[in-house]
């Protein structure tokens, strides 16, 4: 965890085998979520008509490259799913 106003160092090393044609580095920051982000959607899809819940992966999980070891989503999604279905059984996933 990262605190505003502090300088960090970032020290990134990359061994790169000779039989990988390819090799890369990708850093990326964001934002987090809120720390009661699931609470905040099971508290919106209890009250609403209907909870669309909008999930899935990106390119850092696919690819043609390997067969994923297992069709969990990534992160929380999977309790975030669960949880919104829990409390509206009206939920569109």
């Amino acid at each position: 965890t990262l605190e505003a106003g502090r300088a960090y160092e970032l020290r990134v090393e990359l061994v790169v085998e000779s039989v990988v044609m390819f090799g890369g580095v990708d850093l990326r920051v964001t934002a987090p979520y809120p720390a009661d982000a699931l609470e905040q959607a099971v508290a919106a899809a209890r009250t609403a008509d209907v909870a669309v819940v909008v999930v899935g992966t990106n390119d850092d999980w696919e690819t043609e490259g390997e067969d994923r070891t297992f069709l969990g989503l990534p992160g929380d999604q999977d309790a975030l799913v669960s949880a919104v279905a829990a409390v509206n059984p009206r939920t569109v996933v």
